[in-house]
């Protein structure tokens, strides 16, 4: 999620929040009734749900494209090592993890 998209995000939740507590207390909505209130609480609840579900779809979205992303990078500095005649530790004893470089028959000419 962008920076902007977040503060616009926070903003709205305390918008929201500021709405609610000022109908609350003001003398103004004094007279309205409770239930009205509460069905303007609601409308506001099911806004602000729909609105933090977005939120939680974008960043689902950015961490598959960052997944995809490292994924190709990955891909692309394994291509260069075994290129460059190295291979992944296979050795049970050993079990490093790590590249190792692998002697050819050209090396041993």
């Amino acid at each position: 999620m962008g920076k902007a998209a977040y503060e616009n995000a926070r903003k709205n939740g305390e918008l929201v929040e500021q709405r609610l507590s000022a109908r609350a207390n003001s003398p103004y909505h004094s007279h309205k009734r409770n239930a009205d209130l509460d069905m303007e609480a609601a409308h506001l609840i099911r806004w602000l749900s729909k609105e933090r579900d977005s939120l939680i779809d974008e960043v689902e979205r950015y961490k598959h494209d960052l997944a995809v992303g490292v994924r190709e990078r990955m891909n692309r500095a394994d291509d260069f090592l075994l290129r460059e005649g190295y291979r992944p530790c296979d050795i049970p004893a050993c079990n490093c993890g790590l590249w190792h470089k692998w002697k050819s028959l050209e090396d041993e000419s």
